[in-house]
């Protein structure tokens, strides 16, 4: 007498797999290709950020106030640590995310004060 497999067990595995619709295949590509260009542009971003705290850094070297000497060289010089750490660390995207927003809100803000008092 064969035994017939219980259908009620969770670990019951059949050979009949239902077929994907064209939508559903569609949408899990689409999804799929949207988590990739969405990692794809965070990095492209942050290297972007990374850009700007080195050309802040460039703008603290060659101003004439030490005030902003000091400002830049400093935010410049944590942007680019945290830029790193970011990578080395693999932080979650969410606070990638976060920090692009704030290194370039300061870079940004920085980099205006500074070509609004002049360089050297």
């Amino acid at each position: 007498m064969a035994m017939e497999p219980d259908q009620d067990n969770p670990f019951y595995e059949t050979d009949e797999r239902a077929p994907v619709s064209r939508g559903e295949f569609a949408r899990k590509v689409g999804w799929g290709a949207l988590a990739v260009s969405t990692a794809i542009l965070r990095d492209k971003l942050l290297q972007g950020a990374a850009l700007f705290s080195f050309i802040l850094l460039v703008y603290g070297v060659m101003s004439k106030y030490p005030v902003m000497v000091a400002a830049c060289v400093t935010c410049g010089i944590c942007g680019l640590v945290l830029f790193v750490v970011a990578l080395k660390q693999k932080w979650s995207a969410i606070r990638q995310w976060l920090l692009i927003a704030a290194l370039f809100t300061v870079n940004i803000a920085l980099i205006v004060a500074a070509s609004k008092l002049g360089t050297r």
